[in-house]
């Protein structure tokens, strides 16, 4: 039997070089004519593959979209490098910025206490070591003595990610092209501003932001278990009683384009106002923000339930969204899903596919919707700008 043993592991690479160097002997006499090299080997790792692709799967997900499972080291080795521990830090950061509720001046905070914890744990295995030579007579003051105590302050480990535009460079040189967010130009115009007691013209410009969507869609259908979980599992043809997916409905069933396309990405936009200054209540009408987001309804309602499936896709000042319309900012949007539709082709490796994308939902509130189509507010007399039928006809 096994001697009993306390050590845990996250890794089986790990638990595998500790079987090896602390218990060989219970290994084999656990297996009669075996070998300790050939018991390893014959050790099934499933499921240490299957974490394996579930970490590539977060990490094309912007660290951010499929739940999070512990997955495989992917820089662990039988011999442990510092650029390993900086490739491992800097990916456990970066996944931290996945999350929105967490400000960037957090993430910093953490970084600065993470650096003084590492050097203090160097000072005190230096000081350790130290009264551990002192006490059997080593000179302290050898060439050989001051390289070894060196050894235990280690470089600053948090270059490559200490701040959010090293973040993003990191991901894009390790593994993935991350979307970049587009300023669109609505309006320039001349604005007095007062500058060290000194009034001075300027010009300003009215802009909006974008995140293209097909770069996003290229970076979610980058892993190839996600495009696996954009197909049903419903043929196109089979008869449902009930409600289960979006084959399911009349929209679908009766679509020339889902017919001739069934696997198509079906997207779900979302809009609505924020108020970035909730301190200083509605009033404060000059920091609200007219949001649009997007949803993939191709994936299971398992992963779809979080909010981390949402990515977004423009932001611009409620402000200018009144004063330009919505005609203007969400022409870039448009022009991406026109393409969508026709589709665009993209290549992952060697590997041809071709993104088809269109809008199933439009969801916001009511205040949203009447301002995005157009349409008169709830409480006007008539219904539209196009007609005058009245609301109670209507009804």
């Amino acid at each position: 039997m096994m001697p009993k043993c306390r050590s845990t592991y996250n890794h089986f690479k790990s638990l595998k070089r500790h079987i090896m160097k602390q218990h060989p002997i219970a290994l084999k006499t656990h297996g009669a004519n075996r070998t300790v090299g050939e018991t390893l080997d014959k050790i099934a790792d499933d499921s240490v593959t299957q974490k394996s692709n579930l970490m590539e799967m977060e990490t094309n997900f912007v660290i951010n979209c499929m739940p999070i499972i512990e997955e495989q080291d992917a820089f662990l080795e039988e011999k442990i490098t510092l650029d390993q521990i900086k490739k491992t830090v800097a990916l456990g950061l970066c996944r931290l910025t996945a999350d929105v509720s967490l400000p960037q001046t957090k993430v910093s905070q953490m970084i600065k206490l993470c650096q003084h914890l590492v050097q203090m744990l160097g000072d005190y295995f230096e000081e350790k070591t130290r009264i551990f030579l002192k006490d059997r007579k080593i000179d302290l003051a050898a060439p050989e003595s001051i390289s070894f105590l060196n050894k235990f302050h280690v470089e600053y480990i948090f270059s490559e990610v200490s701040t959010l535009s090293k973040q993003t460079k990191f991901l894009n040189n390790f593994a993935i092209s991350m979307p970049t967010p587009v300023e669109k130009v609505l309006q320039n115009r001349e604005d007095i501003r007062h500058v060290a007691g000194i009034t001075t013209k300027v010009t300003v410009n009215e802009t909006f932001m974008y995140i293209p969507i097909t770069e996003t869609l290229k970076l979610i259908l980058r892993n190839p278990q996600n495009r696996e979980l954009m197909k049903d599992n419903l043929p196109p043809n089979a008869t449902v009683k009930e409600y289960s997916n979006f084959r399911s409905r009349e929209t679908y069933q009766n679509s020339e384009y889902f017919e001739k396309f069934p696997d198509a990405i079906r997207l779900n936009l979302y809009q609505d106002d924020v108020e970035l200054g909730n301190a200083l209540s509605s009033r404060a009408g000059i920091n609200k923000v007219s949001v649009f987001d997007l949803k993939i309804e191709n994936f299971p309602c398992k992963w779809n339930s979080s909010p981390k499936t949402i990515f977004p896709l423009i932001y611009c000042t409620s402000i200018d969204t009144k004063k330009h319309g919505f005609n203007k900012i969400l022409e870039p949007l448009i022009h991406d899903l026109k393409k969508l539709e026709h589709g665009v082709d993209v290549f992952y490796g060697k590997e041809k596919y071709t993104l088809r994308a269109v809008v199933s939902i439009f969801c916001g509130d009511t205040l949203a919707v009447h301002e995005v189509f157009e349409l008169l507010g709830p409480m006007v007399k008539f219904f539209c700008t196009c007609c005058t039928m009245p609301r109670p006809a209507f009804s």
